[in-house]
């Protein structure tokens, strides 16, 4: 039945270009954002779920970053190690050198420190104690410089009352909305403890390794900011004196015992060889932990790559199919309108019967 009050051609033409215009308005979406789901009015699960992904790549890529400054602190921490380790075993040459050298102070006699000092700064000991105390406040310099980012792990200032150290966290990972992170504790890098004033025995969870670097029997030394004071024992909270250097002090307390002497040095080789040694452990602790960093960061990468991987795979559009439904669209948008054109032309015939 054809009318003149209700085209019903025209409105079924004009709702079929209305769909065809709606489907354009979203494949052209797609087109220019490369995003098939791109709101959750598209497809709200998807949309959910990829914009879930999306923060958490976000935090993956944080932590990266977080990473990259842990790895910074161990690589400044070794560095200034490693600039210790050289000052160290130049010291225990300095000891080897003076251990054979002769020391002519006085005829035999045992004389007050007071005097001894004086007779001592004109001994070529002397000299090599001057060289000591040069590459001994090295040590303190290197570890007090080796900091990055405000954190130092060479150097403590806790209280002497404090009965351990404590421990450096490094961000890692993040999952399931929480952070990971791995520990380093301080006792394993710490060379000084700044605030270390007497060696008390609540104090021994808190001193660095530096802080009783060179021992023998009943006496304790400390490399700077102390520099070298002379201790009965740990239990004692009171030094007996501080000494002007390490070899006076050495000399002056085997002036009774002379036949001391050359154990007195090696017993300090020893003792500073082994100081050495545990400062390499430390090292290989460092080096152990930013390779775990390493790993760490290897490893998020590969989440990073999969959880963009599997967003891509949830809203991404395929674009060679998106051209083709466009160009389909067009066409059929270009038929649409023809048709609502013939459909339009309906009423024009009626009135052709009116003449």
């Amino acid at each position: 039945m054809s009318s003149i009050l209700t085209n019903a051609g025209a409105i079924s033409a004009l709702h079929t270009l209305r769909s065809i215009n709606s489907d354009m308005v979203r494949v052209q979406d797609q087109f220019a954002t490369g995003l098939r789901v791109n709101r959750a009015s598209d497809n709200a699960a998807y949309w959910s779920i990829a914009t879930t992904m999306r923060s958490d790549n976000k935090a993956l890529s944080a932590v990266g970053d977080s990473i990259a400054i842990g790895q910074a602190i161990l690589d400044t921490a070794y560095q200034g190690m490693d600039g210790v380790r050289t000052h160290l075993e130049a010291l225990k040459n300095n000891l080897i050198t003076a251990r054979d050298l002769p020391l002519s102070t006085s005829n035999g006699a045992p004389l007050s420190f007071s005097d001894f000092l004086r007779a001592f700064e004109g001994s070529t000991l002397a000299k090599i104690d001057a060289e000591i105390d040069q590459h001994a406040a090295a040590t303190w310099t290197i570890a007090k410089s080796s900091s990055f980012n405000g954190v130092n792990l060479l150097v403590n200032s806790y209280d002497d009352t404090e009965t351990s150290y404590s421990h450096l966290d490094f961000v890692v990972g993040y999952a399931d909305g929480a952070v990971q992170t791995a520990r380093i504790d301080r006792a394993d890098t710490t060379l000084y403890n700044a605030n270390l004033q007497n060696f008390p025995a609540g104090a021994l969870g808190t001193m660095g390794l530096l802080d009783a670097a060179i021992t023998y029997p009943g006496h304790y030394y400390s490399l700077p900011p102390l520099k070298y004071h002379l201790y009965p024992g740990i239990g004692q909270t009171e030094p007996l004196g501080p000494s002007t250097s390490l070899l006076a002090t050495i000399e002056f307390n085997v002036q009774n015992d002379p036949a001391l002497r050359a154990s007195r040095y090696d017993e300090a080789i020893s003792s500073l060889d082994g100081t050495i040694e545990r400062l390499v452990d430390r090292m290989a602790t460092i080096g152990a932990f930013t390779s775990s960093l390493k790993a760490y960061d290897a490893f998020n990468q590969k989440r990073s790559d999969a959880l963009e991987k599997g967003v891509g795979q949830l809203v991404d559009a395929d674009m060679n199919e998106t051209s083709t439904r466009l160009k389909a669209l067009q066409a059929q948008e270009q038929l649409g309108i023809q048709a609502l054109q013939i459909a339009n032309t309906t009423p024009q015939a009626i009135l052709q019967l009116f003449r």
